[in-house]
Formats: structure tokens, C-alpha cells, sequence
């Protein structure tokens, strides 16, 4: 049986060091993993459901997200919610990320579970810069996309209010 300070003194395994390195914005990690490690570093997923790609466009590092495309990271991955990269990348403003996304097949419109798209995060959270490219790169009328989704949140916002929910 092992005892605590084997746990503590264990060196992290590469799916440790990946997500850290995506978090941090460790390129120099991600540019010297063998090519054998790349498509197993792609594959990671911690308990959330959050890849090394999806991490790192998360947090704005576009040379780390722009490699790990470039080995065939899926540009429509998703966490266990549903949320997408592009999702994470307009939520925080990082309009770099945003463009690189599209230019790899990101979806528009994907919606997670509780049927947000990229589009509604930039506009919720006042990233109109990030707003106005996903609507340049809109397949559909966006307008009466929001239109519609600020319908449906005032109905239910009058409807709690009714019954004091």
C-alpha cells in the first residue's frame, strides 16, 4: 500500500502536463512532444469534459491553439456541457481565437445544453468585437436569433414573477 508522501512526490503523468501546459501557455511543451504523443494529447479529457485544445482557447493562447489544430484538433470540440471552443473564446473576448476557430470549421451555430450559442455568450457578456465577427461569419439571421432568444428569457422572467418561483 502506498502511503501519502508517494502520492505527493509522484510526477504528474502527460495528461497532467498537457493540461497545464495549456492553461499556462506552455508552447515550448506542446512544440517538443513527440509526434507519437500528439494525436494521445489530443484525445485527453479531464472530469469536465475539457481538452488541452479547449483549455488553451480558453485562456487566449492562440500559438498553443493554433498548433494543436494544426495536428487535427477538432475546431467543434466540446466540453461535458456542451460548451465549444468557439463558446469559451467569444465568453472571454479573444477575437484571435474566434477567427482561427472559423477558419478550421467551427460551427456558428452549435447551441450547448442550455441552448447558448458563441454568438449569444459575445453578445450576454459585451464582446461586441468577438459579436461582430461570429455575425460577418453567420449563416442565418442572427438578429432574429436574439430576437427570439430574449423573447423566450422574458417569458420566463414574467412567468417566475407569476408564480413567484
Amino acid at each position: 500500500m502506498r502511503n501519502y508522501n508517494d502520492y505527493r512526490n509522484q510526477q504528474p503523468g502527460l495528461q497532467d502536463q498537457a493540461m497545464r501546459a495549456a492553461r499556462e501557455g506552455d508552447y515550448h511543451y506542446f512544440s517538443s512532444l513527440a509526434t507519437a504523443d500528439q494525436n494521445q494529447v489530443l484525445a485527453f479529457k479531464d472530469a469536465k469534459g475539457y481538452s488541452p485544445l479547449m483549455l488553451a482557447s480558453y485562456h487566449g493562447h492562440l500559438d498553443i491553439t493554433a498548433l494543436l489544430l494544426s495536428w487535427g484538433g477538432d475546431a467543434n470540440d466540446s466540453d461535458f456541457g456542451g460548451n465549444t471552443l468557439l463558446m469559451g473564446a467569444a465568453f472571454k473576448g479573444h477575437g484571435g481565437i474566434v477567427r482561427l476557430l472559423l477558419s478550421h470549421g467551427a460551427d456558428i451555430d452549435l447551441t450547448n445544453e442550455k441552448g447558448l450559442s458563441a454568438a449569444l455568450y459575445a453578445q450576454m457578456f459585451g464582446r461586441g468585437d468577438v459579436l461582430k465577427i461570429l455575425r460577418k461569419n453567420s449563416k442565418i439571421n442572427f438578429n432574429r436569433k436574439l430576437k427570439a432568444w430574449l423573447s423566450f428569457f422574458k417569458m420566463n422572467l414574467v412567468n417566475e414573477r407569476k408564480h413567484n418561483v
